[in-house]
């Protein structure tokens, strides 16, 4: 039915397709903001609702997915997208306000539910998150070419086809949007992974179905985290989610000040890169931009296989404040134990007091597990091939810090699977930190620093199982988002 344009929503050759006898009716991808642009209080929307009501199932992907909850994501507002998703006013949601109001999902559309899709592919997890804690409703939330069916706007079954489905629940939650950029700070969070199988939702109850049978809900309100253990001796230790793009912003201002201010005597240690060029460039790049309001000169040195140990490691002498940055968590590991007198002294160093900032890769190394995989050149694809078996690899970390494992670069890398899998990998819950933000770990305490969000996805009382196309399963995962000052806590 060719509705490109709103007249096109009038014309009687177009009304004459939806005869008593149409079966379904399906919407292709695009934009839904034209879309409904187009079709919203036409009749053609009233002759689409008219054949839904008598029986005609509707099926759409990615924007006519997006059309068929009345309350409808329509995009991000400018100037953001999946790396600021998680900010207050970053999503464009066209609420259902009732008769005659047009800026909505088609009329017919889910009245309780809100349609996401892409949700893993595109990194729209944080979106989803933000816009059921903004309002109030569940998001049913479709991976690219997976897809469901939602009988009666409320039970969801018969996933097919790449990964799974993932509804959010709004309910039970708390929300508030803080820190520098009114980022979402929110605590108690339930959601679930529904892949093809055994595996379904009912909106009704609000819960998940696996095997035909509800699955209760636990007691996630009453969860504490482990203690994040440290020597007792050790200076505080931040580990960052990616601070290189701006290495004197807030994460860096925190470090310097922790290592001594004007005083501190600071060493940059860069290691784990595949070019020993770029690990040089880097490190140069970091102490030029931390040298500002730091009276010693900030030393630099790369530790690689090019380096020899006792070089490498004389520089570390006694400094206040040691940033160790690595970019591959897939090569940070043996880098780390091929310079081993290197590791140990910056060891040392942090036991006896010093400041330590690790970032990126070796802020997931220093934890008790991370995930061992290079930054995909495809994030796209990376991302929805986490969510399967074998997707990701999952090692023990070097356990510097107990009762951690970290996922640096949450937003820019599209890094929620990879989360999700290490929480479930993991008898500790996950924190996934992103960019520009970091957790200041100090006596069993973790707080968040920064810019932006961490986020802990907690699996301790979910159901784990795997779908018929190896995705992984969860009933009743639990998500609590914080903000820089917040301390972890749920």
């Amino acid at each position: 039915v060719p509705v490109l344009i709103r007249p096109d929503a009038s014309l009687p050759s177009n009304l004459a397709y939806f005869t008593d006898d149409v079966d379904g009716m399906y919407v292709l991808g695009g934009d839904q903001t034209v879309a409904m642009q187009v079709v919203a209080g036409t009749l053609v929307e009233e002759a689409m609702a008219a054949a839904y009501e008598r029986g005609a199932v509707f099926g759409g992907n990615s924007a006519g997915d997006a059309v068929q909850s009345r309350n409808m994501i329509n995009g991000y507002t400018a100037g953001n997208g999946y790396t600021e998703s998680m900010r207050m006013g970053a999503v464009d949601v066209w609420t259902d306000d009732g008769a005659g109001d047009l800026t909505r999902g088609l009329s017919f559309g889910m009245p309780d539910v809100i349609a996401d899709q892409h949700v893993f592919e595109y990194g729209r997890m944080g979106r989803s998150l933000n816009v059921a804690l903004e309002h109030g409703l569940p998001v049913l939330g479709m991976d690219a070419a997976t897809g469901g069916v939602l009988t009666d706007y409320t039970r969801l079954g018969s996933i097919h086809e790449t990964t799974r489905a993932r509804p959010i629940q709004a309910a039970g939650a708390s929300a508030a949007w803080a820190g520098p950029n009114d980022t979402l700070s929110a605590r108690g969070v339930a959601f679930h992974l529904v892949p093809p199988g055994n595996f379904g939702f009912d909106f009704a109850t609000m819960r998940p179905i696996v095997d035909g049978a509800p699955v209760g809900k636990p007691d996630i309100e009453g969860r504490s985290y482990p203690a994040y253990a440290t020597p007792e001796t050790a200076g505080p230790l931040l580990l960052a989610g990616g601070i290189a793009a701006d290495p004197a912003g807030s994460v860096g201002k925190r470090f310097v000040s922790l290592a001594g201010d004007a005083d501190a005597r600071i060493v940059v240690l860069a290691t784990g890169y595949a070019k020993s060029g770029e690990a040089k460039a880097e490190a140069k790049a970091i102490a030029s931009a931390l040298q500002e309001g730091v009276t010693a000169p900030v030393e630099c040195f790369v530790a690689d296989q090019t380096t020899a140990a006792a070089t490498a490691a004389a520089p570390i002498g006694e400094p206040t404040g040691i940033l160790l940055t690595a970019p591959d968590r897939s090569l940070v590991a043996a880098a780390l134990a091929g310079q081993q007198a290197v590791t140990d002294a910056v060891r040392a160093a942090w036991e006896d007091g010093a400041t330590l900032l690790a970032d990126n890769a070796a802020a997931a190394v220093l934890g008790s597990r991370f995930i061992a995989d290079p930054i995909s050149p495809d994030v796209e694809a990376s991302a929805m091939e986490d969510m399967l078996v074998g997707g990701v690899t999952v090692a023990d970390g070097l356990g510097w810090v107990a009762g951690l494992s970290v996922q640096p670069r949450l937003l820019p890398d599209q890094n929620w699977g990879q989360a999700l899998r290490l929480a479930a990998a993991s008898p500790m819950p996950a924190v996934a930190i992103d960019v520009d933000t970091a957790l200041e770990v100090l006596a069993g305490s973790a707080t968040v620093r920064g810019a932006n969000a961490a986020v802990v996805i907690d699996g301790r009382q979910a159901t784990f199982g795997s779908g018929t196309n190896d995705a992984l399963a969860a009933a009743w995962m639990v998500l609590d988002t914080f903000t820089d000052t917040d301390v972890l806590a749920p």
